[in-house]
């Protein structure tokens, strides 16, 4: 169970029309203090949080609030890193401590892979291929 003052607001996200140049709130939920890394397919949000207990990754449906755990196999502290496709089929997650890079097929609802070694970060995806760029660390 989560405590009220273990929670922090979500201020910044909201979405923004570049034609336009106009943003809108786009959430209004609390999550755990201990936070990192965002990012947006399919009508969810994604996000590395902790709870007592080590970093996990998880969903937040955005139409009806629900949240899930996508990963339930820990990460380190140094979870921060989530990219997702511009499909929205794919979603890569990066820890510079862990084990690579962690690749979510989020059609299949399950991970599909890890690339690389420890050091290595995911930081664009190329459209229209959907190649994954990765850094070196």
């Amino acid at each position: 169970m989560v405590h009220r003052d273990q929670l922090l607001m979500a201020h910044g996200l909201a979405l923004w029309n570049l034609e336009t140049r106009d943003s809108e709130a786009l959430l209004d939920i609390y999550f755990p203090a201990q936070t990192r890394g965002f990012a947006f397919a399919r009508g969810s949000l994604y996000y590395g949080t902790r709870v007592d207990g080590p970093y996990q990754l998880r969903r937040w449906d955005l139409q009806t609030g629900e949240e899930t755990v996508i990963d339930p196999e820990a990460r380190s502290g140094h979870f921060m890193d989530l990219l997702a496709s511009p499909s929205g089929h794919w979603l890569a997650e990066g820890d510079s401590e862990d084990d690579g890079i962690r690749v979510y097929d989020l059609e299949q609802h399950n991970r599909a892979l890890t690339l690389g070694q420890r050091g290595r970060v995911p930081v664009g995806w190329d459209v229209p291929t959907e190649w994954l760029f990765v850094s070196n660390g």
